[in-house]
Order: C-alpha cells, then structure tokens, then sequence
C-alpha cells in the first residue's frame, strides 16, 4: 500500500504536490525531487522573503543528496530550518496515515521556526547555578551546655526494641553512653518517647544540669515544646518526661536528622542481642568510638 503526504510547493499558487514512499517505506530519486520542491519552496523562498532561483531535476538524486545540499546553507539558520520542516512533513505523513489530527501545510514553516527559536532561547539561558550539597553532621551544643542525642531501633523478629544515649560536650567528646533492650512497645512513637525518657534519665544520672537533648522524632519533641499529647498512648510518658527535666537549670529540645544520629543508632543496635542495660562512662567501645570521632573529624 503507498500512502502519501501532500504539501505545499512554492510560489503563491494553491497547486500541492505529492509525496509518494514506496513500499519499503523509502523514496525514490523522482519522489526526492519532488521532496525537494515542496521543501525548497516552504523554506528557501517563503519563509526567508528570498527569490532563489532553484532548478529541480527529478534524475538520479537520493535523500542524501538533498541533505546535503542544505547543509551548505549557513545563514539565516535555513538548513536547521529545512531538518525541522522535513521532521513535521514525516510526522504529518504518519498522523494522515494513521488518521490522527495534523498540522496544516501552510503552518509547518512558522511552526518550524518557532520551534528553532525556543531551541535558541534555551541555549542562551543562563546556566542554573550547581546546587550545593548540605551536610549534614552532628552539631555540638554550646560551650556552657551538654549535648544528650538518643535513638530507638525496633526488632519485630525478637518483639524488642532497643535504645542509644550519648553524652557529648562543646569539644564531641563522649563523656557517657547507654545501650538498652525493652519489650516492644504499642507504637513506634511509644518506643521514640521511652527513648527520652531513657535520655533524660541518664542525662540527671551523670549529673548534667545544662542539657540540649536532640532525637530524630519530631512526634514527641513537637509535643514537648507544645505541651500537648497528653490524651496519645504516649501521654502518660510525656508526663514523666516534663517531671524529670523539672530537675535541669536549662533544657532545650531539638529535632535531629537520623543522618547525624548515627553514634546513638549504633548504640540502639547495639543493644539487640542483650537484654537489660549497658552503660559507659569516659572510654567508648572501639566502635563508638570510631563513629564518635568521625562526628567531630
């Protein structure tokens, strides 16, 4: 089946031609030439306001042979012009073919030049500038305060959870650590407030009285600094919570990224195969130690 794309040749005259593929889809030297015609007369003289005299032989030309004579067409950007065009004339001839809506002939030119120009303009646009990464990393708190970060880990395996606490000074020394194992707990924002209370516990135990006390759940912090979420599962550890910081000259809550968490993270994991508490004072496990030191270095 031969199917065919009708455009417009050039000139003012409303005469169309014909652009016939063949049955392996490709064209043959005549079909070419008149490729060229309509082309020629769409890009070269309409659009452009020139009168080039153009010979068109339909003898022993290929498609090549056309590209490449509008390759020598360096001004006024007319062989990009011409690509576009003979994109929007293939595309037309396989919408007609697949009965879908197409673009007028007459249009194809001013819509390949609108195309060529947005191309432009977007290569004129200023380059975004790179997006710098944030880094995050652990903060240490001011010179006159102490830094307590803490985190839970739950193992739905076991039915446990665990919990990690640091002690750290302005310096990111590590002064204290505890790693604890408790039964599982109602929910996860159960297990994030048991894990402040475990925090502010061991903070009143090493005798912190300054304390900025940082964990990864904005549920229960946001609820301490609004005082609320007394009717949650959790209300009643909230309680024990506000009691027990009573204690402290000066107590500030603060959300911390689990990225910057990752000391306490450890210690939380580091509590699954134990059943009870473990508590450091001065001298860190190597591996805490290590994540210790990469916090502050």
């Amino acid at each position: 089946m031969v199917s065919s794309v009708v455009v417009v040749s050039r000139g003012s005259s409303s005469e169309s031609e014909h652009v016939a593929l063949n049955a392996d889809g490709g064209f043959s030297e005549v079909q070419v030439a008149r490729l060229e015609k309509c082309v020629v007369g769409l890009i070269i003289t309409e659009p452009m306001g020139c009168h080039m005299p153009i010979e068109v032989q339909c003898t022993k030309r290929t498609l090549s042979d056309l590209l490449a004579r509008f390759l020598h067409y360096r001004e006024e950007f007319r062989a990009e012009i011409f690509f576009i065009a003979a994109w929007m004339i293939w595309n037309r001839h396989n919408a007609l073919h697949f009965g879908q809506t197409v673009l007028p002939v007459p249009s194809i030119c001013s819509k390949a030049g609108s195309y060529l120009q947005e191309f432009l303009q977007a290569q004129n646009e200023e380059p975004a500038p790179p997006r710098i990464p944030i880094v995050q990393r652990w903060c240490p708190p001011n010179s006159h305060c102490y830094k307590v970060n803490f985190d839970a880990a739950v193992f739905r395996d076991l039915n446990r959870a665990s919990i990690g606490v640091i002690v750290r000074n302005c310096g990111g020394a590590a002064l204290g650590a505890r790693s604890s194992s408790i039964p599982l707990a109602q929910s996860g924002a159960d297990v994030e407030a048991l894990a402040y209370v475990k925090a502010v516990k061991f903070a009143f135990k090493v005798g912190l009285t300054r304390v900025v006390f940082g964990g990864n759940s904005a549920v229960i912090i946001g609820a301490l600094i609004q005082d609320n979420g007394e009717v949650a599962s959790y209300g009643n550890i909230l309680e024990d919570i506000r009691q027990h910081v009573g204690a402290f000259q000066f107590v500030v809550f603060s959300h911390t990224s689990r990225v910057c968490n990752s000391v306490v993270d450890a210690l939380a994991k580091k509590a699954k195969s134990v059943v009870g508490d473990q508590c450091w004072l001065g001298d860190m496990p190597a591996d805490i130690a290590l994540l210790v030191y990469r916090d502050v270095h």
